[in-house]
């Protein structure tokens, strides 16, 4: 498992911002980079979406549990080959040339092994969708780079990549919640009708 992370997402939408089509400053908002501190299974989201929504007074929204991304998480990876239960996974259905490894399985299966996957994944993707990746490692078997794609013809899901990269294996990090004068568990409903969805099962 996964301690702490610390995610920071940020849409870039074609032909602008989408501010002429803003409605209570979501459309902007969507633009906007949104950072994302989880420390156990607690999430503290700033920025985005939640961040223009915020009562006045606070910066960051708290969820417990909570997702290991904000709502640009659906436009992320969901494949995390640091946390321990997934490179064993992703291991064992690779294919091997060198320190390169291919495979695929289903999200479904994935969602079974991976506390991340279940945590990043707050929306539904179709049975029979599967996640191909082309998994990279240093010498000693740390992860480098994760490209990862998702294509279901059956579905009509057209294919969608995603490429993580790794380094600084053995540095020292601290990730620390949030002040709690500066969180809130509560969203302003007179600014905007955004709706979060559910919090990820206990």
């Amino acid at each position: 498992m996964i301690a702490a992370s610390d995610l920071t997402g940020k849409l870039s939408v074609p032909g602008g911002d989408g501010a002429e089509q803003d409605d209570g400053g979501q459309a902007a908002a969507l633009t906007k980079p949104e950072r994302t501190l989880r420390v156990g299974r607690t999430s503290y989201v700033k920025g985005g979406p939640v961040g223009a929504a915020l009562p006045e007074g606070k910066s960051w929204f708290k969820q417990s549990p909570g997702w290991t991304c904000g709502m640009t998480a659906m436009y992320g990876d969901f494949v995390n080959a640091a946390e321990p239960s997934t490179l064993k996974a992703l291991l064992a259905r690779s294919a091997r040339k060198g320190t390169t490894y291919t495979g695929s399985m289903s999200v479904k299966d994935l969602r079974r092994v991976s506390a991340w996957t279940r945590d990043t994944l707050w929306w539904q993707l179709a049975a029979g969708v599967k996640v191909h990746w082309t998994l990279v490692v240093s010498p000693s078997g740390l992860p480098r780079t994760l490209t990862t794609k998702l294509a279901s013809a059956k579905v009509g899901m057209s294919a969608t990549g995603m490429k993580t990269t790794y380094s600084g294996w053995g540095a020292r990090v601290s990730i620390k919640a949030p002040p709690r004068s500066a969180v809130t568990t509560k969203l302003d409903p007179e600014k905007g009708g955004l709706r979060l969805p559910p919090a990820p099962k206990r």
